[in-house]
């Protein structure tokens, strides 16, 4: 059965199909979603750094990440966010589908998602014919939109476990705020 994962994705990250964000995150998991998102000062054993790394990144209102919504056929045949997707727009992607509207999911390659009465096809590239090395993964719509709200208990699992714990080591403080600035960044409702 197709399924999807959240994942955070970046040139550091070295897993093919990026960090999948859940609760069995380990600390090298967090380190790598935190250095992208607030920066390199995040692993400084200096504790004035550390905080000053959060303190400006724990004023913005918005946050863009590398990352989203991919999609699995299994362990070997997936179709990942590609080049300027965000994790913060995971979302948008269960509300176009709702809508019957193709979400994006990047650029370079160009995966898209067709819509038909009782499935939906989330494509590698996009719908050029002549593209011999496009390939697709079929969904039910209720299969994606169960995955789908798996993906979102996952990522607050993520914040409320190994996120919050690995800043909470650190700084408690710090990590009551940055728990509740990720479900702001991410988390719609």
């Amino acid at each position: 059965m197709p399924y999807t994962k959240l994942i955070f994705k970046s040139p550091s990250v070295e897993q093919p199909t990026g960090i999948h964000l859940s609760s069995n995150c380990g600390d090298s998991d967090v380190e790598q979603f935190l250095q992208e998102l607030v920066g390199d000062d995040v692993r400084s054993e200096y504790h004035e750094y550390f905080i000053r790394a959060f303190d400006y990144m724990l004023r913005e209102d918005e946050v863009v990440l590398a990352g989203g919504v991919a999609f699995f056929d299994d362990e070997n045949k997936y179709i990942l966010p590609s080049c300027c997707c965000g994790l913060e727009d995971w979302e948008s992607v269960q509300d176009s589908i709702q809508d019957r509207v193709s979400p994006w999911l990047g650029h370079d390659p160009t995966p898209c998602i067709t819509f038909q009465p009782n499935y939906l096809t989330v494509w590698s590239d996009s719908l050029d014919p002549q593209d011999e090395e496009r390939y697709n993964i079929p969904f039910t719509y209720n299969e994606i939109l169960a995955s789908l709200d798996k993906n979102k208990t996952d990522f607050l699992a993520f914040i409320d476990q190994p996120l919050f714990e690995w800043i909470s080591k650190r700084d408690e403080g710090i990590a009551e705020l940055m728990k509740q600035k990720m479900r702001l960044w991410f988390i719609k409702d």
